[in-house]
């Protein structure tokens, strides 16, 4: 039986690969925001991946936190991979800030001639740090610590809450972030002188002014 002239020649033609996928663009967000792994991966990394999942704009790639030389938490990174900046970026930053990120957030992206820098970020955090050395030992047993958080969160009822905490050596720092820093400093500091346990503590601003 004769073939059609050329049936080999197109059947053994190799078959056209794919078009491979773009390269993601790929972001990291820097944010003052005193996490430990687990709130950063339920705080964060988990709602960005359900906004950026919900429109197939990309995910996150990892994540991470910078401490101090005392093992203290300062602040924390995120990885994200984007297929489309003009969309991505936006819905990115606006999940970031749904979630309470503070103001002094930074999102980095480097494209092939500079580094671009997004800033976002509303909220603002306070650090109290209590003294855990040089009060009574009497002090410390007739006033623990969760009872002391209980009654300065309460202070702070609709101005601010308690998003984390460090203890350290000589000092514990609870961090509490709201809308205000002096409004919540002005409720803690009607706490603070004269109760025992908050002897010697002081507040520290923990996002820029």
């Amino acid at each position: 039986m004769d073939l059609p002239p050329g049936r080999w020649a197109r059947d053994l033609q190799p078959e056209t690969p794919p078009s491979p996928e773009p390269k993601p663009y790929r972001l990291t967000a820097h944010l003052p925001h005193r996490l430990n792994p687990s709130q950063l991966r339920s705080r964060y990394v988990t709602p960005i991946d359900e906004a950026l999942s919900q429109q197939h704009l990309g995910k996150t790639a990892g994540g991470g936190t910078s401490r101090s030389i005392t093992g203290e938490i300062e602040s924390v990174d995120l990885e994200i991979e984007i297929h489309d900046l003009t969309h991505g970026i936006p819905v990115l930053i606006s999940t970031l800030e749904r979630q309470g990120a503070p103001k002094g957030s930074i999102l980095h992206f480097q494209d092939k001639t500079s580094l671009q820098e997004f800033p976002f970020g509303h909220i603002e955090g306070i650090g109290l740090y209590l003294d855990d050395l040089k009060l009574s030992g009497r002090v410390y047993q007739k006033y623990p610590l969760s009872d002391v958080i209980d009654q300065l969160a309460e202070s702070l009822a609709g101005h601010g809450e308690l998003q984390g905490h460090w203890r350290g050596d000589t000092q514990t720092a609870l961090y509490f972030y709201g809308n205000h820093a002096e409004a919540m400093t002005s409720r803690l500091q009607q706490i603070i002188p004269t109760h025992p346990r908050c002897q010697g503590a002081r507040i520290v601003r923990i996002t820029p002014e």
